[in-house]
């Protein structure tokens, strides 16, 4: 299960790029409007990424059932 660790790994690092929109935000490096656009794109990622680990674990789950034991 490769691509889920991998996944993980990248879903953590979004996280910390969120985290640190917030630190951004808190600083006034980021205005409310540039927080938003960085917020939508954090989440818009983590959605793909999301899908992307549920089709990899239905696939597996897929082959596992299509080979005969």
């Amino acid at each position: 299960m490769g691509s889920i660790a991998v996944l993980r790994e990248e879903m953590l690092v979004m996280e910390k790029y969120w985290e640190r929109g917030i630190e951004f935000r808190g600083e006034c490096v980021l205005d409310e409007e540039e927080f938003g656009e960085w917020g939508a794109a954090c989440m818009s990622a983590m959605v793909m990424m999301g899908l992307d680990g549920m089709q990899f674990v239905i696939k597996s789950r897929l082959e596992a059932l299509a080979t005969p034991h």
